[in-house]
């Protein structure tokens, strides 16, 4: 009987173990910008304090490569030797808060990574300046008659991007400018539309081998697919531009990125990675681009003893307990994060830990004084990525 019971626990905690482990692929990154070892301009705009006494400067450093712009971004080894960059702010179209802050908490609208989370990495060469961007979203919004009406892809789930090549201190300047938008519309076909261009061409698209009913993006270097899962689908596309002669190697220049989210119960709201895009130009708004002229480091991040390198979740110690147990978890990069207790039902217990946290290695003490004995399941979440273990409380 005895044996018959453990094997019915084990089996429960299987199953429980699968309710709580959701983990997800990319990779939050925060600055600098993307692998976080590179030298920083200490005018970069967007000068964001979160927590109290850690600068998060807006300063993206696009590193040379030249990927194969085939849709295949996870699988491509030059996309993968730079990490993904998480859009950190949110916009309903009222004005901007930063995600991390817990400033967005109070904001009518916003529910958080639970809705929608939203990811990207630039590379550029001689010739191109290459965009990947990747979502999760609970909500997949196209309207058909945007397929005449290119122009008003920002109401679908799309993306707005701004490359301007003058430099942070010189807005409005001389050098091009421009405006975009991306979208996969009808699930599948993809769209790209200008809104604004000044001081010269568009950011256009380069030739390449994808296909569209759309005819400005057939023939060209521009693919996305969406995979759809239980409660999100998953969306990446890739793209490549045909570069301005403009665009100069080591000089800061100006860029955004806005991941727009309509759904029943918004109107465009969006997640973005510098604020400029609803907002006049102002060094202050906009965050700022480097293209490097090196290559994107061998491992994409610095590996040193005294850096957290993985999100991780320790075995808690003692166990089993009674009645108190202490939980270790390391974080890799500053950021909100929850650590709950649960029962085997999935009713949550107790939570532990809930707000944001610096990179490195953490504890928390668990008293379960007043509760019966049994297995408990602990579950530590990031943005991207949700750990579980189990314990025994043994009285």
């Amino acid at each position: 009987m005895k044996k018959l019971t453990i094997y019915f626990n084990l089996c429960f905690l299987f199953l429980a173990s699968l309710v709580f482990a959701q983990v997800f692929p990319p990779e939050y990154v925060k600055g600098p910008f993307p692998t976080g070892n590179e030298t920083v301009r200490g005018d970069a705009p967007c000068d964001i304090n979160v927590p109290d006494d850690m600068g998060t400067i807006h300063e993206y450093t696009a590193y040379r490569g030249t990927p194969v712009v085939d849709g295949d971004v996870e699988n491509d080894p030059v996309w993968q030797s730079i990490p993904w960059t998480a859009m950190d702010s949110y916009n309903p179209g009222t004005g901007t808060c930063y995600i991390w802050d817990g400033a967005c908490d109070e904001v009518e609208g916003f529910e958080g990574w639970d809705d929608i989370s939203a990811w990207f990495k630039i590379l550029w060469d001689d010739d191109h300046v290459y965009f990947a961007m990747k979502k999760h979203d609970n909500e997949y919004v196209s309207n058909d008659d945007h397929f005449e009406n290119l122009g008003n892809i920002w109401q679908d789930d799309a993306y707005q991007i701004v490359l301007d090549a003058n430099a942070p201190d010189d807005i409005g300047g001389p050098m091009p400018s421009s405006e975009i938008g991306l979208a996969l519309l009808a699930f599948s076909e993809t769209a790209y539309n200008s809104w604004r261009a000044t001081n010269g061409d568009p950011l256009a698209l380069a030739d390449g081998n994808g296909s569209s009913a759309i005819e400005i993006c057939d023939g060209t270097a521009f693919f996305g697919a969406q995979t759809e899962a239980d409660d999100h689908y998953t969306e990446v596309m890739e793209v490549a531009f045909v570069k301005w002669d403009e665009i100069l190697a080591d000089e800061p220049q100006m860029m955004s990125i806005m991941c727009n989210d309509p759904d029943e119960t918004h109107d465009v709201d969006a997640l973005q990675w510098g604020w400029g895009i609803f907002s006049p130009k102002d060094a202050n708004q906009y965050a700022s681009i480097v293209y490097s002229s090196s290559e994107a480091p061998e491992t994409g991040v610095e590996t040193s003893p005294a850096i957290v390198q993985k999100f991780n979740l320790e075995p808690n110690y003692p166990n089993p307990f009674n009645p108190t147990t202490t939980i270790s978890y390391s974080v890799n990069t500053v950021g909100n994060v929850e650590l709950k207790v649960y029962d085997l039902l999935g009713h949550e217990i107790a939570t532990l830990v809930n707000g944001v946290k610096r990179a490195g290695s953490h504890q928390v003490t668990f008293d379960a004084r007043d509760l019966p004995s049994g297995i408990y399941i602990y579950s530590l979440k990031s943005a991207e990525t949700v750990l579980s273990n189990k314990m025994i409380l043994m009285k």
